[in-house]
């Protein structure tokens, strides 16, 4: 069975992630781009492995980073972040997507004004 991981949280510039799976200690590595990142494992007593990845020392640019989390060739894990200008609501398809539901609320609710008004 290989190994999975799950990952439990992103705080302060610190991956956290728990592994499943396999056997032996995991040699994990991570790495975005060029830079190769620190990892810490540490095992837990049901036979998982606690990883953390710390993401402080990553020099952000703008655009779009990956990090990823992998062992051997095997990748992990992955994680897009988005920095810049493009990150902001006309750049991140997510916000964007945001944007548009609170103006289709607004929308709804101008319709049922009108809607109520010229019923009477």
């Amino acid at each position: 069975m290989g190994r999975v991981l799950n990952r439990v949280s992103l705080r302060g510039g610190l991956y956290r992630g728990l592994l499943t799976g396999g056997n032996g200690t995991p040699a994990l590595a991570a790495s975005c781009g060029a830079a190769d990142l620190p990892v810490t494992v540490a095992a837990l007593a049901d036979g998982d492995w606690q990883v953390e990845v710390d993401l402080s020392g990553l020099r952000l640019s703008e655009g779009c980073q990956t990090v990823v989390v992998r062992e051997g060739d095997a990748v992990l894990d992955a994680l897009g972040i988005v920095a810049g200008l493009d990150a902001g609501p006309e750049g991140d398809l997510r916000a964007e997507v945001d944007l548009l539901r609170a103006e289709v609320e607004m929308l709804k609710g101008a319709f049922r004004r009108h809607v109520r008004a010229s019923g009477d």
